[in-house]
């Protein structure tokens, strides 16, 4: 298969929210062979990252501009330097531009999202995407629905936290119809359901479940050409230490 020639699937956006690294080298003005994007800062990172148990290394930025001037940088300045692109937009708030070098197996990518209080985020990073097509897998006591596709995982540990997200799609269920159902198997699993948490958006649905807490987003994906719409389902899974959770 050859990748330059498929949508990637959405763990892209997964390893933007489980925090990725931010090396002194985005100061250079090149990371993995891309430009960086101007006035844009590094973001704070602790911890590891994996995606579908494969190891992960990313740099985040983030920037005052929208996630659309950003993406028209990137592409503009790939194909500059006369690259093939490959680019995917999922829906207004989130998409990538990058190259893919199949001598070496190597994605160079900028996926960009918008950010909760404006701007957007970028995770500049170049790996092998290869192992990463391979379905994840949902904990059995985190919200999903039988119908999810292209399952995506992330994990990312710390002394004093660990970090989880999952990402999947929903083909033929409308946002509102998958909000609801996930609403209903989050209180089925024992979590409870915080209304009043407006930290992560006021379209977030955030759930509690002991020193966990689970915020899930749905938006409705957009399709390929003709094909059908579906919705897309990203989750963020943060679990404090007791002792942190304490303090």
């Amino acid at each position: 298969m050859s990748l330059a020639k498929n949508k990637l699937p959405t763990w892209l956006l997964l390893v933007c929210w489980a925090g990725v690294s931010a090396p002194a080298a985005a100061e250079e003005g090149l990371l993995y062979s891309l430009p960086v994007y101007p006035a844009a800062k590094a973001a704070p990172f602790q911890g590891g990252l994996s995606a579908n148990n494969v190891p992960l290394e990313a740099t985040l930025l983030e920037t005052d501009d929208d996630v659309d001037t950003v993406l028209d940088f990137y592409r503009q300045a790939l194909e500059k330097q006369g690259r093939k692109l490959v680019q995917h937009k999922y829906n207004p708030q989130s998409g990538y531009v990058g190259t893919f070098d199949e001598k070496t197996s190597t994605m160079r990518m900028a996926t960009v999202f918008a950010a909760p209080n404006g701007g957007a985020m970028i995770v500049l990073s170049s790996m092998d995407p290869r192992p990463l097509i391979r379905p994840g897998k949902i904990a059995a006591d985190l919200p999903s629905l039988p119908e999810a596709t292209e399952i995506v995982t992330t994990g990312q540990g710390a002394s004093a936290s660990a970090q989880q997200t999952v990402s999947y799609q929903l083909p033929g269920i409308s946002p509102g119809q998958a909000r609801k159902r996930l609403r209903q198997v989050g209180l089925s699993l024992g979590w409870q359901i915080d209304v009043k948490n407006q930290t992560f958006g006021a379209k977030a649905l955030v759930l509690q479940q002991g020193n966990r807490t689970c915020i899930i987003n749905v938006l409705a994906g957009q399709p390929e050409g003709k094909g059908p719409r579906h919705t897309a389902v990203s989750m963020i899974v943060l679990q404090r230490s007791q002792n942190h959770a304490q303090k």
